[in-house]
């Protein structure tokens, strides 16, 4: 009875060391070259980013947040009888496979009331999704954008 006991205790030891199914870098959502603008006089700033679906399914972008801001919104620049005008849009979707970039000129984050200690040069934001699980990066603070890593990956 000992030698069985003994062995069942050794196989569940293997089970439980082998490998579960990792996922790989490469699937859910990633997010990469995140960077925020110091904040202009009135405590706004503006978030840029790219947001690529790994996954299978569909998803959106629907919300943002930060500890530095009051607020954020999702906005888009679009041109509008000849001028061009920035707006508020509720969600961005995702589709699976594509990247969507957030930029200068046209999507991007807005971030209103920052507070932010003279000495820092990055900040964190949360980005929320309808259905995957909010993702957090560090974002840099400067006026060009990040270099080309990746800077988290949720799965």
């Amino acid at each position: 009875m000992k030698k069985i006991t003994f062995i069942a205790v050794v196989i569940l030891a293997a089970v439980s060391c082998t490998p579960q199914e990792n996922p790989s870098l490469n699937e859910g959502i990633v997010v990469s070259d995140a960077w925020l603008r110091p904040p202009l006089p009135g405590k706004v700033s503006a978030g840029y980013f790219n947001i690529t679906n790994h996954g299978d399914k569909a998803d959106k972008l629907v919300a943002a947040e930060s500890p530095i801001a009051g607020s954020i919104e999702l906005h888009t620049v679009a041109m509008a009888d000849g001028v061009m005008k920035m707006r508020r849009v509720d969600a961005v979707d995702l589709a699976p496979g594509e990247t969507v970039s957030f930029k200068p000129g046209g999507l991007h984050l807005m971030l209103f009331d920052v507070e932010l200690a003279a000495d820092r040069n990055d900040a964190r934001v949360t980005l929320i999704f309808e259905n995957a699980e909010p993702v957090t990066v560090l974002a840099a603070l400067t006026n060009t954008p990040a270099r080309k890593t990746d800077d988290h990956t949720n799965h």
